[in-house]
């Protein structure tokens, strides 16, 4: 999965559409969708196993709309089998956790038909999300599960160019980082319908766009200002989507900053989901938040940089 830093917003269609140029920082993370797939040799039937198990012979029939829009867009309608886990539970999680499932489900399926191919096209899989699910998102989230790594991604209308950081600065970010549970759950597709967002105010997250690229490429990492950054961007992005916070989640953001977090965002579109956050020393604040805040505690991880994108692990010959 991912965690956008800055420029969130600025890959949607809506903001191309007035714009034409946009700007993300991503960071993909050691937080997965594992996926097995199988073909089912002696029937037709479609299996899909997730929070529940579906057996059916028409795929039509299936509930689970991503399983079923990705089997169509490869053509795979009978004799197959699919199992789907996650690390965390996902549900408006605001880490990409759509994009990054929908991204290891299609190299899998793609795998099954030609055991040569080893990477999944950012196109297809925003193709399956944007136009088969009529998810109203930008591709941010596509760029990062695909590639790995911590990476600066310009957009011009329907394009994108990758430029990647060093690893070194990704680790940097990562040990001072920490993903906090805020326990509400949101429809992330809902959240970023046009009639959401303002896009005039959220321009000036371009400009905080800008200002990171040019702080990422200095060593040492000033992880204070990285942080400030962040925030700043999150208070922007707070004022431009409607419902983007509520007063939960702004009183259990203050309170992080209250005890010595240097800032930090809400990830993805708002509403709920994880919020990220920046520390001076990680170990010292998860243990001051165990002494003082144990239902904070209870729903905080950590993460660590992963490098190498959507992959498969293994494939029986």
């Amino acid at each position: 999965m991912r965690v956008g830093l800055i420029g969130g917003g600025t890959d949607l269609p809506c903001y191309l559409a007035e714009y034409g140029i946009g700007g993300i920082i991503s960071l993909a993370i050691n937080i997965y969708w594992h996926i097995l797939i199988r073909k089912r040799p002696f029937d037709k039937n479609i299996v899909a196993s997730y929070r529940k198990l579906e057996v059916q012979e028409d795929i039509e029939n299936l509930d689970n709309e991503l399983i079923r829009e990705c089997l169509k867009y490869y053509g795979i309608i009978e004799s197959i089998e699919i199992h789907m886990c996650s690390d965390i539970s996902t549900k408006g999680s605001g880490l990409g956790s759509s994009s990054s499932a929908i991204s290891a489900l299609a190299l899998g399926l793609k795998k099954i038909k030609n055991h040569n191919i080893d990477k999944v096209s950012v196109a297809e899989i925003y193709d399956i999300e944007n136009k088969q699910l009529g998810a109203p998102i930008g591709i941010q989230d596509h760029v990062a599960t695909v590639h790995g790594g911590l990476n600066q991604i310009e957009l011009i209308s329907n394009s994108y160019s990758l430029m990647p950081f060093s690893p070194i600065v990704a680790k940097t970010i990562t040990d001072h980082l920490m993903l906090i549970n805020t326990g509400i759950q949101r429809n992330s597709y809902e959240q970023l319908s046009p009639k959401n967002i303002n896009t005039k105010e959220m321009h000036g997250i371009y400009d905080l766009y800008n200002d990171t690229v040019i702080l990422l490429g200095k060593y040492p990492l000033n992880i204070f200002e990285l942080a400030r950054i962040v925030q700043e961007g999150w208070l922007i992005k707070r004022d431009s989507y409607k419902k983007c916070s509520n007063e939960e989640i702004d009183s259990l953001y203050n309170t992080l900053i209250k005890e010595g977090a240097l800032g930090g965002k809400l990830c993805g579109s708002g509403g709920g989901g994880y919020l990220a956050i920046f520390v001076e020393d990680r170990t010292w604040f998860i243990n001051k938040l165990k002494d003082k805040y144990v239902n904070i505690y209870s729903n905080t991880i950590t993460a660590e940089p992963d490098l190498e994108g959507t992959r498969v692990l293994y494939a029986d010959a």
